[in-house]
């Protein structure tokens, strides 16, 4: 009788070998869906109107931003003949301030007033021998009844002064306007930093017009007229710059040239101020340039003989209301 032979035990295992080569990358996966889309709600106000909220969707929060108007600059002084006494041109008007705030939309009506305040007029020009006629401060710019957000004006340049220098006007802040500048006192800023109302520029004696600038998004103070020495006319002041203006204004000439009125600035920064009317040795002074959404109007410059440079009006005010859902 046959017998099979006995089976041996498993062997120990043997060492792993090599990893192979990486393989080819597969294909690409298909596109997943679309996320959902956040809609937005913007109205724009260069004018009074009404705000409606909107009902395609439930909003979720209501940016609201205003802009108040820009005060007038002054107007120069006047001298009936040169060499008798040094002149300053008119001082800028004051700026606004930018104003932001959000709110429930839960606590909004269905439809909320905007109110935009109308700019302020400059100085008109003088024809008696004398300082100039200062401007005036415009109007607030509110949104909601009872108001629920308020921006105020910049303050009104002062006229050109004989023998001394003009003030230009304050700012405007977040629960005040800007101060008036009274003879050669400017008027105090109620706000300052990135978001306050530009001051306008004060008017020097027998000089050029003093440059505005500000900072931010607050609108531009206007700049200064030109002045008139014993024996030399001078031009008008330049604006400066904001965080959104491409570029400043060029005063006028000092041949009694007018000054400049700039452009409303992309995005939603105020505005720049009006530029400074230039002096003149032998005639009528410059207009100053008018302001722009919420910018100061523009001195205007000293004159000799019959007639003085006229102050540029403030900018009008501005709002933009954004819903979110």
């Amino acid at each position: 009788m046959e017998t099979s032979p006995a089976t041996g035990g498993v062997g120990a295992t043997g060492s792993t070998g090599s990893t192979g080569a990486t393989g080819s990358t597969g294909s690409t996966g298909s596109t997943g869906a679309a996320g959902p889309i956040t809609p937005i709600d913007i109205q724009v106000f260069n004018a009074s109107g009404t705000w409606t909220k909107p009902v395609v969707a439930t909003p979720t929060v209501v940016k609201v931003i205003l802009f108040s108007s820009g005060a007038g600059g002054g107007s120069g002084a006047l001298e009936a003949t040169l060499g008798v006494a040094s002149l300053s041109g008119g001082g800028g008007g004051g700026a606004t301030a930018f104003e932001e705030a959000t709110f429930d939309p839960a606590t909004l009506g269905a439809t909320e007033p905007v109110v935009i305040g109308a700019g302020g007029a400059g100085g008109a020009a003088v024809t008696v021998t004398g300082p100039g006629n200062n401007g005036a401060v415009g109007g607030i710019t509110t949104f909601g009844s009872p108001y629920k957000l308020i921006a105020y004006p910049g303050g009104a340049g002062a006229g050109g002064q004989v023998t001394a220098a003009s003030g230009g006007g304050g700012g405007g802040g977040f629960s005040a306007a800007g101060g008036n500048a009274s003879g050669s006192t400017s008027g105090t800023g109620a706000a300052t930093g990135v978001f306050g109302g530009g001051i306008g520029a004060v008017g020097f004696l027998g000089a050029a017009g003093g440059l505005s600038v500000t900072v931010g998004s607050g609108a531009i103070g206007g700049a200064a007229g030109g002045g008139v020495s014993l024996t030399t006319a001078f031009s008008g002041g330049n604006t400066g710059l904001n965080s959104g203006t491409p570029a400043g204004l060029t005063g006028g000439v000092a041949t009694g040239a007018n000054g400049s009125t700039g452009s409303a600035p992309a995005g939603w920064v105020g505005g720049p101020g009006g530029s400074g009317g230039g002096g003149n040795a032998t005639g009528a002074g410059g207009n100053g340039g008018n302001g722009v959404r919420g910018g100061g109007g523009g001195g205007g410059g000293a004159g000799i003989g019959a007639l003085s440079g006229a102050g540029g009006n403030g900018g009008n005010g501005f709002a933009v209301v954004i819903t979110r859902f």
